[in-house]
């Protein structure tokens, strides 16, 4: 799995890739082995306008853009400095999330899918804190 660090307007963030063992799951469904159609059941459309970002390859381009399209459409993505990325293979589609700082962090978190051929933004979903 890939780790890092990135910088989204001036404030530095440490990524990481979920494993394939991780089982992480996206509001109830397995976001690496869900179909393309059970992602964006789960999902707010994007309403923005974000233009396609193109092809993303490797684990620290989707924590990028998909931060970069968090913070587009909230400041308050996330509650800590680290963000998740997980890739579905099957689907084609990288899903970026921020953090909870803990379970009982009442802050929020949220999740963008994006396409990985394309950088499109298929949309936003707010987490739950066991989630993030």
């Amino acid at each position: 799995s890939a780790k890092g660090e990135i910088r989204i307007g001036g404030k530095l963030y440490t990524f990481f890739e979920h494993g394939y063992n991780d089982n992480w799951m996206l509001n109830g469904i397995p976001a690496q082995t869900a179909s393309y159609k059970g992602i964006i059941g789960q999902l707010e459309p994007c309403e923005l306008s974000i233009s396609d970002y193109g092809e993303i390859s490797c684990a620290r381009e989707a924590a990028y853009y998909g931060a970069d399209a968090l913070q587009k459409r909230t400041v308050n993505w996330t509650s800590g400095p680290g963000i998740g990325v997980a890739y579905n293979e099957t689907a084609d589609v990288w899903i970026v999330h921020g953090q909870h700082e803990n379970r009982e962090d009442p802050g929020e978190a949220w999740a963008v899918a994006l396409k990985g051929d394309t950088g499109k933004v298929l949309g936003f979903s707010p987490l739950l804190p066991a989630e993030a």
